[in-house]
């Protein structure tokens, strides 16, 4: 009976105290404290707003985004006039910092708040959207094409890719890269050119280095063009891949997220965007 009272004594005693003011307190304080943690992370936008400055990380992808050769500066560019003209229309006061990046390295960088946004196109894939935040979309592009010499006959669909004895070179990271790991699994033979320009795989068949390389239909076309009668592109009638494309940014900045969309679609509605596509030639 008396080893009885005590136990009941000591359930008794033990609902109280977890029952106790103390008690609630120290739950609710560690409650608040893990809400200001979410709370408190402050939204780019709000960032600007206080710095009067934005961050945008740039690798160059023309004619989106050219490079001035003699600053190694963005100089102009479709993507370029838009954060431009964004900016402006909201607060003039407010400047951008340019901060080199590269296509390999492009969503580490940002993921380790070197910078805020990238500006130029970057494609929306579901695997980097389980990363990263995108705008609405701006542009569409073809990408998986293949670019090959002139006199190369040997490739007539993605698939004649799928081969250890291609020789194929791609830029790391990029969706076409993506696409070659995921739908060429015997095509083993791949040289990946990681950071530089986007263009460096291209310059491997250019210089006999590999048999082909993979790239967006807007680099190839513009490459190609530049060095006449010396190579061509393939795989266009229909193009491997085709994907939005969009300003990048971090996750869990709805703020941000909102305000970027909402810019875009008042320059889609005022037709700024379509001026600027005719501006730089963009489909």
């Amino acid at each position: 009976m008396a080893r009885h009272s005590n136990i009941q004594r000591r359930a008794i005693l033990f609902l109280a105290l977890s029952f106790m003011p103390g008690a609630i307190s120290s739950c609710s304080h560690e409650n608040r404290q893990s809400q200001g943690t979410v709370l408190s992370a402050e939204s780019i936008l709000d960032k600007i707003k206080r710095e009067h400055m934005l961050r945008i990380g740039y690798s160059g992808y023309p004619p989106f985004l050219n490079v001035d050769i003699h600053t190694n500066k963005p100089s102009d560019g479709f993507s370029v006039e838009v954060i431009q003209t964004i900016l402006s229309q909201w607060d003039k006061s407010i400047s951008i910092e340019w901060v080199p990046t590269n296509w390999t390295d492009v969503r580490t960088d940002l993921l380790n708040h070197k910078f805020d946004l990238i500006v130029e196109p970057v494609f929306r894939t579901i695997p980097r959207a389980a990363i990263v935040d995108f705008s609405r979309p701006y542009s569409e592009f073809s990408y998986a094409v293949g670019v090959v010499r002139a006199t190369e006959n040997r490739y007539h669909t993605i698939k004649d890719l799928d081969n250890p004895k291609v020789h194929i070179a791609l830029t790391q990271g990029t969706s076409w890269h993506e696409y070659a790991t995921r739908n060429l699994p015997n095509a083993t033979n791949l040289k990946i050119i990681s950071g530089g320009k986007i263009e460096m795989s291209l310059d491997e068949v250019l210089l006999g280095r590999v048999d082909i390389a993979l790239s967006d239909l807007l680099t190839a076309k513009r490459y190609v063009a530049a060095h006449p009668g010396k190579l061509k592109i393939i795989f266009t009638n229909p193009p491997p891949g085709r994907v939005p494309a969009s300003f990048m940014f971090r996750q869990d900045d709805l703020k941000f997220l909102q305000f970027l969309n909402t810019s875009l679609e008042f320059l889609q509605a005022s037709g700024e965007i379509d001026r600027l596509k005719r501006k730089y030639d963009i489909e």
